[in-house]
């Protein structure tokens, strides 16, 4: 859009031709500058940027200082609340992901680790579960022995934790 203001600005009328870049090792500009685009092509992008731009004026504008003054009505006074298209709904991820860690309550967990045997050695497993890869239960819970003796019938546990 920026390179369309600028040519209306001057006044060109002329033939415009735009290279797409996504790298820039010498054999994809190369690739680029093989395969220019015409301006035409992008009309609707530099039409959608413009809505855009315009929207996200309209909206902080009027928005900003309609909630500016129902905050100021109820007792505020720190200045601006600005508020964007985009900053909102940021803002309220942010606000959300924030909650969360507060309201977030730790669980004890374990993880079964073993040490193996078999006939041409041993080596060191790690029981990973499909969820989070944590063991959400009781540490000498009796399905978890099940599920070793289960899993492991066949090996020798040298220890585990």
């Amino acid at each position: 859009m920026l390179i369309d203001e600028i040519l209306e600005y001057c006044g060109y009328k002329g033939e415009v031709l735009r290279i797409l870049i996504s790298d820039t090792n010498p054999e994809a500009v190369k690739k680029a500058l093989d395969n220019l685009k015409p301006d035409s092509d992008f009309h609707g992008d530099r039409d959608a940027a413009l809505a855009r731009s315009r929207a996200d004026w309209l909206h902080g504008m009027n928005l900003t200082r309609l909630y500016t003054k129902m905050a100021e009505k109820n007792g505020y006074s720190g200045g601006p609340l600005r508020i964007g298209r985009v900053k909102t709904p940021v803002t309220a991820l942010v606000v959300r992901r924030d909650e969360a860690i507060e309201a977030f309550v730790p669980k004890p967990f374990w993880i079964i680790k073993a040490e193996i045997s078999v006939a041409n050695g041993s080596f060191n497993a790690v029981w990973k579960p499909k969820d989070d890869n944590r063991v959400l239960m009781r540490k000498n819970d009796l399905s978890i022995n099940l599920l070793l003796k289960l899993l492991l019938q066949d090996l020798k546990i040298s220890w585990l934790l």
